[in-house]
């Protein structure tokens, strides 16, 4: 509910300008419960702003008020240490690393302690670790112009990586793309995760397919 965010106040703090994010796309992305591409917030410490780079999402407290999260930048993934109660093995870092997908589903522990069959990816503009919950994810059977099978759904809900397939958008054109759930993007699309187009970095967005094939 946008009418809960203080943007006044979003703006003293962090320099987030409300018109800046609708003009990018970012605050429809945020909106959606998605994360904003990089953006340079200024945050004051020691009575000085200072600017850096991050990701943006909201978050709702218990008194129902909404959030601004940064998401900063790290050096890299952490991959060594648990997350949410899962210890990534070997073969795990290694798919994490050349797909940004952990590429199966695995349980994960939440704040009560309960086990949650989840989706783990790395963002890949941040290098942070991220998840969402197996039943948060609604998997589509239909990208662009081209209908998937039964089992290549299922195989997309299992987590893993569909072989290259050619993929047509409302506007005729064709992709030749891997599909896989992405945990980065709250399970809300499917997108090209080959390794090749995984490692070509980007300061501004992440590796998506074109928003044509988006339905």
């Amino acid at each position: 509910d946008e009418s809960k965010i203080d943007w006044a106040s979003l703006k003293e703090k962090w320099g987030i300008d409300r018109d800046a994010l609708e003009k990018s796309g970012d605050l429809k992305e945020m909106l959606y419960n998605r994360k904003s591409k990089l953006v340079t917030v200024t945050p004051t410490f020691a009575g000085e702003k200072f600017p850096i780079d991050a990701r943006l999402s909201f978050r709702t407290d218990l008194d129902g008020n909404v959030k601004v999260v940064p998401h900063f930048i790290h050096r890299e993934p952490k991959l060594d240490q648990k997350f949410e109660g899962y210890e990534f093995s070997k073969e795990d870092k290694t798919a994490l690393r050349e797909t940004g997908n952990l590429g199966k589903v695995v349980e994960l522990i939440d704040k009560n302690g309960n086990k949650v069959p989840s989706y783990v990816s790395i963002d890949r503009l941040t290098n942070e670790v991220v998840s969402v919950p197996v039943k948060d994810v609604f998997i589509r059977d239909t990208i662009g112009q081209t209908k998937l099978t039964i089992a290549e759904v299922m195989q997309l809900k299992e987590g893993k990586s569909l072989p290259p397939k050619e993929i047509s958008d409302k506007n005729g054109r064709t992709y030749n793309v891997v599909l896989q759930v992405s945990a980065d993007r709250k399970g809300s699309s499917l997108f090209p995760a080959a390794p090749d187009v995984w490692n070509r970095r980007s300061s501004t967005s992440s590796p998506t397919v074109s928003s044509s094939l988006r339905g």
